[in-house]
C-alpha cells in the first residue's frame, strides 16, 4: 500500500514572487468567504422552500433548535453543580429538568424525522431544492467526471470495467449551456473570477466541503498568514527535482551550512508567475518517492514570519525509519490527568499481551523540560498585558483631557479604546488600514502638532516592549509544543515496534477545548483549560495514528465506567481518585488502565465496524499527510 508523507524544509522570504504569494493568499481567503456566502444563500433558499411547501417542518426545526439551546444550558448548569458538590448526581431539580428536556427533544426529533421523510417524497419540494443546488447540465457533467475517474482507477489497477461505466455521457468534450443560477454554476463562475492558481482553488474547495453539513459556516477575517499549493501532475522524482529542468518545480543546491545544504526552490504557479526562495535542505527525500504536491507556507510566530516549503510525497516502498510490528493490537486511552507527583498523564496503553504503558509529561522546572514551561509563557503574557493596560490607560487619559489636540479621525479610531483588550490592535494604530475599500492613514503618516510625547510613548511601547513580549511568548509556546510533539512521537513509535494496530476513542476533542471564559473565575475551569493545553489529546491522537501501521477509532461511551473484569457499569466521581473498586466483582483498577482495556476489547471484537482503519502517514485530504 502506498504511503504519503509531508517533507518540510525551513525557508526564507521569497527572492522572487513575494507579491504573487501574498496576492494568492488573499484571493484564497476572499474565495473562501465567497463560498461561505454561497452556502448561506443555499440555506436561506432551503428555509424559504420549507416555509412555502412544508411550514410544519420549519416550525419543528425552530422548536428543535430552541430546545437544544435550553438543554445545553441546563446540562452545563448540571455539570457545574456536580463539580461543586463532588458528586455524580448533582442538583436533583436540574437533573429532572435535563431528563425532561431530553425526552421532549426526542419527541420533536421523531416528528421532524417523519415530516422530513414525507417532504423528501414530495416531488415539488425535491425538485425546488435540487434545481437550486445543481442544474441538470452540472449534474450530468459531475456524473461524467466521476465515471471517468472510476474508469481511470480501474484501468491503473488492472480491474474490469463494468457495463454501467463503459458508456460515456458525453461523446466529446463536456460542453453545453449552464443555467448560471444554481449553486454549482455560481461556484464555477466564482472560481473563474477568483484569479487563483489551480492548486490554490482546489485546496480552498477541499476545505469548504464540510460547509453543507453541521452549523452554518462563518466568515473569517484575513489572518495575515497562509499558503499556496501546486499540484505536480503525473508526479516528479527526486532526480527530476534536483535536475532543475522541470519548470513546474525545481531545487538547486547552492552551498553548505554546517551539516545542512542550502538550496534554492523554484515553484511555478502556472500563468500567474513563480516563487523563488532559499531553503535549508536538511533531509534527503527517498529515491523511490514521487512528489505529488508542493506547498509554500508563511506562518506568523510573534511579530516575525516563518516560511516553509513542503513536499507531499508518495512511495510504494515505504519511508524506512521505525520498523513497525506485523501483528498485535493496543488500546490507548487519551485525556489529561494531573498526578500527585506533578506530572500530567496524557495517555495510557494496554497491549493484547497484557503489557501496560503510560505517557507522562513531567512538571519540569527552571532549565528543565516539562509542562511548567507553559506557565512561564503565561507569566510572559501577564507581564505583556500589564504593560498594555498601562499604555492604554495613558492614551485614554490623554484623549479625555481638554488640552488634547487629537483630530477627529484619531478620536473616531480610538473611540472604544477603553474597551480594547488586544495589544496588537493598539500597535496597529500607528499604521494605515483599509476600511470598506478606503485607505485610512495611520498615526505615523498623519502627525499633528502637540502629539510628540504620546506618539513617542506609543511608538516606543510598540517597537520595543510589545514586539519583545510578543516574540518571547510566541517562541516559548512554539518550543514547548515542539518538545511535547516529539515526546508523543517517540512514545508512539516505541509502541508501533510492538503492536501493529492502535485502537483509540472516537472523541471530538475540539468540544473539550471550548471551555468557559477565563473571567468566570472558576478554578476547575482554569485548571482544565491549562491541562487541556498541555496534553492536547487531539494532537496526540493524530501523532499516534501516524506512528502505527494501522489504527482504528472505536466509540468512547462508558469506557471508563464499565468494569473490564465483569462488564458491569458503575457511576462514581472519576475526579476524586485515580483508582476505583468495582462494587460488583471487587476488582480494583486504575481508571485510565480500565478504559484502555475496554477500548482494546471493543476494537478487537468489532474491528470490522470500527470507524476508520488506515495506514499511518495518510490523510483524507489530498496532499495532506504526516509531517516529517
Amino acid at each position: 500500500m502506498k504511503e504519503v508523507r509531508n517533507y518540510v524544509y525551513f525557508a526564507r522570504q521569497p527572492l522572487e514572487g513575494a507579491d504573487l504569494f501574498w496576492s494568492q493568499v488573499r484571493l484564497k481567503h476572499r474565495y473562501r468567504n465567497e463560498l461561505v456566502a454561497l452556502e448561506l444563500g443555499r440555506r436561506e433558499h432551503y428555509t424559504a422552500t420549507m416555509a412555502r411547501y412544508a411550514p410544519t417542518v420549519e416550525n419543528l426545526m425552530a422548536m428543535d433548535a430552541a430546545t437544544r439551546e435550553v438543554k445545553d444550558e441546563a446540562v452545563a448548569a448540571l455539570k457545574k453543580s456536580k463539580s461543586a458538590s463532588r458528586s455524580c448526581k448533582g442538583d436533583p431539580a436540574l437533573a429532572d429538568t435535563v431528563k425532561w428536556l431530553k425526552e421532549h427533544l426526542a419527541v420533536i426529533s421523531a416528528h421532524l424525522k417523519a415530516d422530513k421523510k414525507v417532504m423528501r417524497e414530495n416531488e415539488a419540494i425535491s425538485s425546488a431544492l435540487s434545481a437550486h443546488t445543481e442544474c441538470e447540465a452540472s449534474r450530468k457533467r459531475r456524473s461524467e467526471r466521476d465515471r471517468r475517474s472510476k474508469v481511470a482507477a480501474l484501468t491503473n489497477a488492472g480491474g474490469a470495467i463494468t457495463p454501467d461505466l463503459a458508456s460515456p455521457l458525453f461523446t466529446g468534450p463536456m460542453q453545453g449551456p449552464l443555467c448560471g443560477e444554481c449553486c454549482a454554476c455560481r461556484q464555477k463562475a466564482l472560481r473563474a473570477a477568483s484569479g487563483l492558481h489551480h492548486g490554490c482553488y482546489c485546496e480552498t474547495e477541499d476545505g469548504a466541503r464540510d460547509f453543507g453539513s453541521g452549523p452554518p459556516p462563518r466568515f473569517k477575517s484575513f489572518p495575515g498568514e497562509g499558503y499556496v499549493s501546486s499540484q505536480i501532475a503525473g508526479g516528479m522524482t527526486v532526480d527530476e527535482l534536483l535536475a532543475g529542468e522541470d519548470k513546474r518545480l525545481s531545487m538547486r543546491l547552492v552551498g553548505q551550512k554546517g551539516r545542512n545544504r542550502l538550496a534554492e526552490v523554484t515553484l511555478s504557479l502556472g500563468g500567474k508567475g513563480r516563487l523563488v526562495m532559499p531553503a535549508l535542505y536538511h533531509r534527503d527525500i527517498p529515491a523511490s518517492a514521487v512528489i505529488k504536491f508542493a506547498h509554500v507556507h508563511a506562518k506568523r510566530v510573534g511579530t516575525t514570519m516563518r516560511w516553509e516549503v513542503r513536499f507531499a510525497i508518495e512511495s510504494d516502498e515505504g519511508f524506512g525509519g521505525t520498523p513497525r510490528a506485523k501483528s498485535g493490537a493496543v488500546g490507548i486511552d487519551l485525556g489529561w490527568r494531573l498526578l500527585p507527583c506533578g506530572s500530567v498523564r496524557v495517555a495510557y496503553a494496554v497491549g493484547d499481551d497484557g503489557e501496560e504503558f503510560e505517557l507522562l509529561i513531567p512538571e519540569g522546572g527552571p532549565g528543565l523540560p516539562g509542562h511548567a514551561r507553559w506557565r512561564h509563557a503565561d507569566q510572559i503574557r501577564g507581564t505583556h498585558d500589564r504593560c498594555f493596560d498601562a499604555q492604554r490607560d495613558r492614551l485614554c487619559a490623554w484623549l479625555r483631557s481638554p488640552e488634547c489636540p487629537a483630530p477627529d479621525w484619531l478620536r473616531e479610531r480610538l473611540s472604544h479604546l477603553h474597551q480594547w483588550r488586544s495589544a496588537r490592535k493598539l500597535a496597529a494604530v500607528l499604521r494605515p488600514r483599509w476600511r470598506d475599500g478606503v485607505r485610512e492613514p495611520g498615526w505615523a503618516d498623519a502627525r499633528f502638532e502637540g502629539d510628540e510625547a504620546e506618539f513617542e510613548a506609543l511608538r516606543e511601547w510598540s517597537t520595543r516592549r510589545h514586539a519583545h513580549y510578543t516574540d518571547w511568548e510566541a517562541h516559548q509556546r512554539q518550543n514547548v509544543r515542539n518538545w511535547r510533539d516529539d515526546l508523543v512521537r517517540k512514545w508512539a513509535y516505541g509502541l508501533a515496534r510492538k503492536y501493529r494496530t492502535a485502537y483509540l476513542e472516537d472523541t471530538n476533542w475540539s468540544t473539550w477545548a471550548r471551555l468557559p471564559r477565563v473571567e468566570s473565575g472558576d478554578y476547575v475551569v482554569e485548571r482544565a483549560r491549562y491541562l487541556n493545553r498541555v496534553a492536547a489529546p487531539g494532537r496526540a491522537r493524530q501523532l499516534i495514528r501516524e506512528g502505527f501501521a494501522a489504527s482504528a477509532l472505536v466509540p468512547a461511551a462508558h469506557t471508563t465506567a464499565v468494569c473490564n473484569a465483569c462488564g458491569m457499569p458503575d457511576r462514581f466521581d472519576a475526579a476524586a481518585r485515580i483508582r476505583h473498586t468495582c462494587p460488583e466483582c471487587g476488582a480494583e483498577w486504575d481508571q485510565d488502565a480500565n478504559a484502555a482495556r475496554n477500548i482494546l476489547a471493543f476494537g478487537s471484537r468489532q474491528e470490522a465496524t470500527a470507524k476508520v482503519v488506515k495506514p499511518a502517514g495518510t490523510s483524507r485530504r489530498r496532499g495532506k499527510a504526516a509531517k516529517v
